[in-house]
């Protein structure tokens, strides 16, 4: 049986450095966007992180782009 990924939508994820604990360990909050082509480059994936992080009070440490896909049976 051959299964097939249809893609949904993607996910921007900006991790934020927030602060640091008590004990001196980071804090990170993270920030999303949905709804993204699936088809979008990584590199205009990226640079729109970028455009985000800099409209952000708190300094960006990470970018996922996490991309949703419906499995399905291609019937063979």
């Amino acid at each position: 049986m051959a299964v097939q990924a249809l893609p949904l939508f993607g996910t921007l994820v900006l991790r934020l450095s927030v602060g640091l604990t008590d004990d001196g360990k980071p804090i990170y909050r993270t920030r999303r966007w949905s709804g993204i082509k699936p088809t979008a480059a990584n590199g205009d994936v990226y640079a729109v992180a970028e455009a985000f992080a800099g409209l952000q009070e708190h300094i960006m440490t990470a970018v996922e782009y996490q991309r949703n896909s419906e499995l399905a049976d291609d019937g063979e």
